[in-house]
């Protein structure tokens, strides 16, 4: 009698890339409980535990007010997917915007007044826990 040996599949290994977007995806779907959309809570409970540091943008109805708009969601609309998205692309475009300047030198002015530019820092003292150390915007 011959035994057939089963072998174990292949591990694939996922770039960090790949993990972040998985992350993301993830994210969304624990927060709106497995739906296509989330509500104005779920979403607020969610930046509060994922984005700690942009969290303060949207406790107050002002704040968050501005963000939906900008993630193109109408009033009284729970938040898709899609409009996650545009969040973390101006998010991630921001982010990109001041570590560039960063990396070329102090932040240069670009026609921003002053008080633009510190709500811009403010806004991007992100804590990056996606393979690196904390970053923050000085």
């Amino acid at each position: 009698m011959t035994s057939k040996r089963h072998e174990a599949p292949e591990r694939v290994e996922y770039s960090d890339l790949e993990l972040a977007i998985n992350s993301l995806v993830t994210e969304f779907h624990e927060a709106a409980d497995d739906g296509p959309t989330m509500n104005l809570t779920q979403f607020q409970t969610m930046i509060s535990s994922q984005l700690p540091g942009f969290a303060e943008t949207v406790e107050q109805e002002e704040g968050l007010g501005r963000v939906l708009e900008q993630m193109g969601v109408q009033s009284g609309q729970n938040i898709s997917f899609e409009n996650f998205w545009t969040l973390i692309n101006k998010q991630a475009v921001e982010l990109f915007g001041a570590t560039h300047k960063e990396k070329n030198g102090a932040l240069q002015d670009d026609g921003q007044t002053e008080g633009a530019q510190k709500q811009q820092k403010k806004s991007l003292n992100l804590r990056m826990k996606y393979g690196g150390p904390e970053r923050k915007i000085n």
